[in-house]
């Protein structure tokens, strides 16, 4: 199971693809919406891991621009932006679920796990 992670912030990256790698998921790595949109059609992920606020293009443009390219692959938004209308527009961009950060291991994986069998339905959690 592929999943790309896209964040700004390199530590963060390294230790949530290190978490990840450890449940035994295939990890790749992307520091911004533009190289996330690169690895898309070269890595072919089974789900994608995106923050929100990154400079440049932020993870809703990001999703956004996935959506419109045709991509179906599942998204979990990951992000300090917790509120409602966050977690709305998200769902309007075409994201499957939104979990908080900081991120709780649990949480995460019980999220992973739900999405990839659910995938196309929403949910918050």
């Amino acid at each position: 199971m592929k999943i790309l992670c896209v964040d700004d912030d390199p530590e963060f990256l390294r230790i949530l693809g290190r978490m990840l790698e450890e449940r035994g998921y295939e990890v790749y790595l992307a520091e911004s919406g533009k190289r996330a949109l690169e690895m898309l059609e070269e890595v072919s992920p089974d789900l994608i891991l995106l923050d929100i606020m990154m400079p440049e293009l932020d993870g809703w443009e990001t999703l956004r621009e996935m959506r419109r390219l045709g991509s179906t692959t599942p998204v979990i938004m990951l992000t300090i932006l917790y509120e409602v209308g966050d977690r709305e527009r998200s769902f309007e961009q075409g994201a499957d679920a939104h979990v908080p950060k900081p991120v709780k291991k649990m949480q995460l994986f019980k999220t992973i796990e739900w999405v990839l069998r659910n995938a196309g339905r929403t949910a918050t959690v």
